[in-house]
This record gives structure tokens, C-alpha cells and sequence, in this order.
């Protein structure tokens, strides 16, 4: 670091240890999507009412993590070497700090809390939204460079119904103020995205 260049942001100051947890979390992530698809299809009265179908949503993410870091994998690779410079507003690379915060602490605790607290129904339409504009993301960039991208499966697969579903059962529950709500939160998650990206290292 010269004198008077100030150091660089950052919110990840031990890439060793982001690189250590993104061994470990992906093949946790696996393991649980199984255990709670299990626990929807065995223990629930009715798999697909609110409840079930929001922690399908936590399957459904987990199984999305599972295709972008463990098999195929790749992603954060494809990302930057095809993804980088190429798509318009996506510069900035991925490094192992954002990768374990987009998806653990920020992914993880959104989606768990949705189902748990499943009464919350702006709560719930917010992580199916923010599951839809994943998913999105996933298919336009497959448009774009005409290629598969480690993602792409779950998010038709898995984000797209089970979203949709979601929404689509909550709409005549849920007012327009926590439809706005849900709107605004989705939003929220999505600006965090980028400025975890920012600050990535």
C-alpha cells in the first residue's frame, strides 16, 4: 500500500476463511434441501398449501446453490471469465467474501425465517419474488451469451413454479400495502446484492 492511497473497502478481510466456508456450506445447503423436502413430503398434512410450498422455496434455493458450487458447478468461474464485462451493469467480479454472504448469512436466513414465520405473507411473497428475479437473471444470461450458466436447471426447474405458485396462492390473502411490502423488500435484497458485490474481495 503506497503513501496516500487509501485501502480498499472491503466487508471479507480473511479470504482464507470465505474460502474454507465455501467448501463447507454448499454440501450442508444439499443435505438440508433433502431433509426438508422430506419433512414437507412426509410430515405435512398438505405439501402444497403456504407453508409447504415456502419451504419447497428453501429446498428450492438450496438445490440452486447445490447446481451453482457442487455439481456442475462453476459458477462463480462462468461468472467472471464469461459474465464480467460482457452483460451491462455487471462488472464487478466475484470474490469468496460475496459469495458466502449472498448466500449464507443474506440467502439462507431470508428464506428460513419465510417459512418459519409462514403467517408473514408479505414475507413469503418477497422470497418467492426475490426466487422469480433469480431466476430471471439465470435465463436471460443463457439468452445473452447463448450458453448454459451453472444455475440455469433449478431456476426453471425449481424457482419459476414454486415462485409463481407462492405468489399466486398469496394474492388473495394478502392487502396491497403488504403486497407493496413484499415489493419493497425484494428490492431491498436486491440492492444488498450489489452492494455486497461492491465490497466484495
Amino acid at each position: 500500500l503506497k503513501i496516500g492511497q487509501s485501502m480498499p473497502l472491503t466487508l471479507y478481510p480473511n479470504p482464507n476463511l470465505m474460502r474454507l466456508l465455501n467448501k463447507i456450506w454448499p454440501p450442508i445447503g444439499a443435505f438440508c434441501a433433502v431433509i426438508i423436502g422430506l419433512g414437507v413430503f412426509l410430515g405435512m398434512d398438505n405439501p402444497w398449501d403456504l407453508r409447504g410450498l415456502l419451504w419447497l422455496n428453501c429446498a428450492a434455493l438450496l438445490l440452486h446453490q447445490g447446481e451453482e458450487f457442487i455439481y456442475p458447478g462453476g459458477f462463480v468461474e462462468f461468472y467472471n471469465l464469461h459474465v464480467v464485462g460482457r452483460i451491462p451493469f455487471l462488472n464487478s467480479k466475484l470474490g469468496e467474501g460475496v459469495i458466502f454472504a449472498i448466500n449464507v448469512p443474506m440467502g439462507w436466513t431470508l428464506y428460513i425465517i419465510s417459512a418459519v414465520f409462514f403467517s408473514w405473507m408479505w414475507l413469503g411473497v418477497a422470497t418467492a419474488l426475490v426466487s422469480l428475479v433469480n431466476a430471471v437473471a439465470h435465463i436471460l444470461m443463457a439468452l445473452r451469451l447463448r450458453r448454459y450458466n451453472p444455475g440455469l436447471a433449478t431456476s426453471v426447474l425449481c424457482f419459476l413454479p414454486i415462485g409463481l405458485w407462492i405468489v399466486c396462492r398469496s394474492l388473495n390473502h394478502i392487502d396491497v400495502a403488504q403486497l407493496l411490502l413484499a415489493f419493497v423488500t425484494c428490492l431491498i435484497c436486491v440492492l444488498a446484492l450489489v452492494l455486497a458485490k461492491k465490497l466484495s474481495g
